[in-house]
Order: C-alpha cells, then sequence, then structure tokens
C-alpha cells in the first residue's frame, strides 16, 4: 500500500507550517509513533514532509525579503546580521581610572563635550576590540 497524493498534499502543506510531529498527528489522527513510521517506511511520505519544509522555509524568507523591501528597519537589520554578516558596533570611552569604560551613546552631552575639548582620556575602544587612542573633534 503507497500513500495516495491527497495524503501526501495534506503532509507537505502540514510541514510547510513548521508544525511538530506531534501536531501533525494530531491533525492526521494518528498517534505520533505512527506518523513516524509511516514517513519512515514510505519514501514519497517522508519526502513530502522533507519539501514541505523547505517550502515553509523559503515562504518565510519570501515574507522576511517583502517586509524589508518595505522598509521594517528591524528585518533589515535582522536580515543584514543572518546574510551579510553585518554586527552591531559598540563604542566605547574609557573614564576615570584605566580600564574602566563608558558607552558613548550612554554618556551625556557635557561628557562628550569634555572628551572633545581635551579634558578627558579620550580613548576610545571598540566592543570587541583592544583600546585606541583617539581624540573625539
Amino acid at each position: 500500500m503507497q500513500p495516495d497524493e491527497k495524503t501526501l498534499d495534506t503532509i507537505r502543506k502540514i510541514a510547510s507550517l513548521h508544525a511538530t510531529k506531534e501536531e501533525a498527528a494530531a491533525f492526521l489522527e494518528v498517534s505520533k509513533p505512527t506518523l513516524n513510521k509511516f514517513l519512515s517506511d514510505y519514501k514519497k511520505a517522508g519526502d513530502a514532509w522533507e519539501i514541505g519544509e523547505g517550502q515553509g522555509k523559503l515562504n518565510l524568507r519570501r515574507m522576511q525579503m517583502k517586509a524589508a523591501e518595505g522598509g521594517s528597519a528591524t528585518m533589515l537589520i535582522w536580515l543584514g546580521k543572518q546574510l551579510l554578516g553585518q554586527k552591531d558596533i559598540t563604542q566605547r570611552v574609557e573614564v576615570g581610572k584605566p580600564g574602566e569604560f563608558a558607552e558613548l551613546e550612554d554618556m551625556s552631552d557635557a561628557d562628550l563635550a569634555a572628551i572633545a575639548r581635551g579634558s578627558s582620556s579620550g580613548v576610545i575602544a571598540p566592543e570587541n576590540g583592544a583600546p585606541r587612542s583617539s581624540k573625539l573633534h
């Protein structure tokens, strides 16, 4: 006995939603072990599950790209990090004792002005790097 096309189509659709095997089994009104056995015993059924998962991923990626193309800043940033290897870089400035740093974005205008005038150490360090001496102008 082989799975019919209607069953294979249903399996593809369920997998494309990234349903768990437990959820798929409940939808199909069978036990999870029965579903797993069916997917492993019938190559067409197992392939339908894999194809459905792939189609679901592609649909999700399509929606993400559409959101990015629509100007979603959050999606643009996330996709940039995932696909282009972009990352956040936090700049810090040494304050007070050597080795004590504050993030530039958290500093007040007065603190930044003091660094620019040279009345502070003016040592800027990227988040994941060694400090480098620099004056803010």
